[in-house]
């Protein structure tokens, strides 16, 4: 995504930034996007374009009151912890996007609720892409509207042995926590239904080193397994597949969320797989169609899972908004009966209908590059 775009966007939007008053005396409701800029890559950008767009229906809604903004903290915030707590602060601010992983999150969960003060200024987060099994029930002002990892493993499993129907699988993951846990999970499921582990590898953290890819590259052909399984960062998963390709074997590879990056990668590596939450290329309601249109008038190009989910996110909790006003706990309650008191919000991720431990049971898709 160009980021020039961005920025000519928003000078082009009135309701972004400015004062906290709407023209019509009404008060705005801030969304804030836990977007740090500087982060390496943009990777936050799709949060905030997601975001962005959610703003611009939910004030078509309002036929054209300008009820809502996006905010962010100050551009040369770049610790999740002091965004956190310059969104908290922001009286402005009735819920929060973000975090974007599941590290900012754990980071930055205590100041979102507020501990220091008992709660006093807590804020509701809504996360996009924080996948983290333990952040389940971590507390009652974090939320996400993603599958966890542990739903998304078994996903991968059933995938590959009910669609692809490939039986043999050799598991290579990034050697973090959400590699390993989510190794964990698909083998416990791959084996449980009947499919077959004939090896478990883990890659060292942020591995650049070609001969270490070599290695496991001339190990996996020895192997022959029928499918790679692969937790971890898409260019991690470029660098194996390139050392695979270089010594003559091509075998598929099946990735979790984290390997969405591969999609730049798609002429090289058609046979990639991997879990996503959204594609704007079988994007099949009204909503996720105007939000596709939408994207690409607003960015030049069609949106990604992770601002689909950042969309589905904000929407939430512009509706929590509108029903409930712009007291903090009444949206938090709000939220919290989604899927339970009150029927689930119909996203263009799927339905979100939060369990007791504020995650969603929708499962996850499974994409192929390019697809």
């Amino acid at each position: 995504m160009h980021r020039h775009a961005l920025t000519a966007f928003f000078l082009l939007t009135v309701f972004v930034g400015g004062c906290s008053n709407s023209k019509d005396g009404t008060k705005e409701f801030g969304i804030g996007v836990a977007y740090n800029p500087r982060e390496e890559g943009h990777a936050g950008d799709a949060m905030l374009y997601g975001t962005q767009i959610a703003v611009n229906f939910l004030n078509a809604e309002q036929k054209g009151r300008n009820k809502f903004r996006v905010i962010t903290a100050p551009p040369d915030l770049e610790d999740p912890i002091t965004i956190a707590n310059q969104l908290r602060e922001d009286p402005a601010v009735i819920g929060v996007v973000g975090p974007r992983t599941s590290g900012e999150a754990y980071a930055a969960v205590g100041v979102y609720s507020d501990q220091e003060h008992a709660g006093r200024h807590a804020v509701v987060h809504l996360s996009p892409t924080a996948t983290s099994p333990g952040l389940s029930g971590i507390n009652k002002w974090f939320f996400r509207v993603v599958p966890n990892d542990n739903q998304n493993a078994k996903t991968v499993a059933q995938f590959l042995l009910d669609t692809l129907r490939l039986k043999r699988a050799s598991v290579v993951y990034e050697n973090n926590s959400y590699g390993r846990d989510f190794a964990k999970v698909f083998i416990q499921a791959f084996r449980a239904s009947y499919g077959t582990v004939i090896s478990r590898s883990p890659l060292p953290l942020n591995s650049s080193d070609s001969v270490t890819y070599a290695v496991y590259a001339a190990y996996l052909k020895k192997l022959n397994p029928e499918v790679i399984v692969f937790p971890g960062s898409a260019e991690m998963a470029v660098a194996l597949l390139r050392a695979l390709k270089h010594i003559g074997t091509t075998i598929p590879i099946v990735g979790g969320d984290d390997m969405a990056g591969i999609e730049a990668q798609a002429a090289e590596f058609p046979s990639a797989w991997y879990v996503a939450y959204f594609n704007s290329k079988t994007a099949t309601t009204q909503q996720s169609k105007d939000f596709d249109n939408a994207f690409v008038a607003a960015f030049k190009v069609h949106p990604d899972q992770r601002a689909a989910m950042a969309f589905d996110a904000a929407m939430l909790i512009g509706r929590a908004a509108l029903a409930a006003g712009p007291d903090r706990t009444k949206i938090r309650d709000y939220i919290e009966s989604v899927g339970k008191e009150l029927s689930a919000y119909e996203g263009i991720g799927g339905a979100v209908a939060f369990d007791a431990r504020h995650d969603v049971g929708k499962s996850a898709l499974m994409k192929k590059v390019g697809k």
